[in-house]
């Protein structure tokens, strides 16, 4: 199972899988296969906590960042089977944050973060 994360900034965007600590070979494979997608690593994979990081490369928004983010990750998903991905989502909007205020929600799970 693998944790996915979203970096969204004012230009770009990318995606990052944090997977098990056996999943090393598998996401070096998924790197190599789809060179595209995936920043390709020097000698190895980033590792987080003793756990693989799978990196895609820097999307553009072009002003839709919603429908970026959507389109990235419909081609990690076309490689890497939602099933996989056991928890995503991002924190809650701060209190009195535009946000907040707007009534925009985040999906979050409940499963514990990858470091415990």
């Amino acid at each position: 199972m693998s944790f996915l994360g979203i970096d969204i900034g004012c230009i770009s965007l990318k995606l990052a899988l944090v997977g098990e600590p056996d999943d090393g070979e598998r996401f070096a494979a998924l790197a190599a296969a789809h060179p595209r997608l995936f920043l390709q690593p020097g000698v190895q994979l980033p590792v987080a906590e003793g756990r693989p990081v799978l990196v895609t490369s820097y999307q553009r928004i072009k002003g839709s960042p919603t429908e970026a983010t959507r389109g990235l990750l419909d081609e990690v998903l076309a490689v890497v089977p939602a099933a996989e991905v056991q928890a995503y989502g991002s924190p809650a909007p701060p209190a009195g944050s535009s946000a907040r205020r707007c009534g925009h929600s985040t999906r979050t799970s409940s499963r514990p973060s990858p470091a415990g």
